[in-house]
Order: structure tokens, then sequence, then C-alpha cells
């Protein structure tokens, strides 16, 4: 798409270029000519600008990407042990580091479950029997040496 709007821009200058000279003028037609020339070389360093911001774009490093595959997002979990699963991928190439806390919705205490620890894609946690009734939120957090992310799972205990 860059390379077409680049090949537009230099086709409406070339013509108006044409048109300039196929007019006539004298003068006037030097100075419109500059004035094309000018207006020809910003819109190119312009252009060059954009495409190098848009090559930096394409090398920046977005984070892990997280998704919790267990348990579903609003189940309803009566006893423990509660088993988390999930994927974690990061476009870096590194395996980003993983922790797992759970949060009461209600009351927003937050309770460690996994401490950093490698990227497994399970675990178990035994202290969910210990939580009392109500809703909580799973928040698996997925780091990488620059950038963290969290994914989010609901889940209800009767």
């Amino acid at each position: 798409m860059f390379d077409r709007k680049l090949a537009a821009i230099y086709f409406i200058v070339l013509l108006s270029m044409i048109v300039a000279v196929s007019c006539g003028g004298g003068d006037e037609q030097q100075v419109d000519q500059q004035q094309t020339d000018d207006s020809a070389a910003k819109q190119a360093a312009e252009d060059e600008k954009n495409r190098l911001a848009l090559e930096k774009a394409k090398n920046v490093n977005v984070g892990p990407q997280l998704q919790i595959l267990t348990p579903a997002n609003g189940a309803t979990i009566s006893s423990g042990p509660l088993l988390i699963t999930w994927t974690a991928t990061d476009d870096s190439g590194e395996k980003p580091m993983i922790e797992i806390s759970i949060k009461n919705v209600d009351t927003g205490a937050i309770t460690p479950v996994m401490p950093s620890s490698a990227n497994t894609g399970t675990y178990s946690w035994e202290g969910y029997s210990s939580l009392v009734r109500g809703d909580y939120e799973i928040q698996l957090k997925g780091s990488d040496s620059r950038l963290t992310n969290v994914a989010f799972c609901r889940i209800k205990k009767p």
C-alpha cells in the first residue's frame, strides 16, 4: 500500500510538471516549477520518514501473548484443587516468565497463587479450597525482558 501511495504522489507531481511546461508562462513557469520541486522534495522527505517509522513499528516487541484455557471464563468451581492451564508465546523468541494470582472481586483482595516461574502451561493450586464463596478473577501475568502483559478469567466459588 505504501508503494502505491508513493507512486501516486510521484505521478501527480510529474503530471503537474508536464502541465506547467506545456502551458507556457515564461518566468511564472519557472516559479511554479520551483514550488513544485520544493513540494515534491518535502513530500519525498515525509514519505521517507513514514517508511522508517513503519519499519521501526514492525520491530517493536509487544510482549507475551497470553490466553487462559482453563478454567473457562464464568465457570463455577466448587472445590479445589484449581487446575489452571494457559498458552503464552512471545514474538521476541523469549520464553516468558509466568505469575498467577487470584483476586476476590467483592473485596479486591489479591492472593498469590504461583510466583514467577518458567512457562509450563499448567498449574494445580491446592489453596483454592480455602477461599470463601464469591466471585474471583484469575490474573495470569506473562513477562519477557522488556514487557509484561496480563490475561484475566472470572470464576465463581459457590
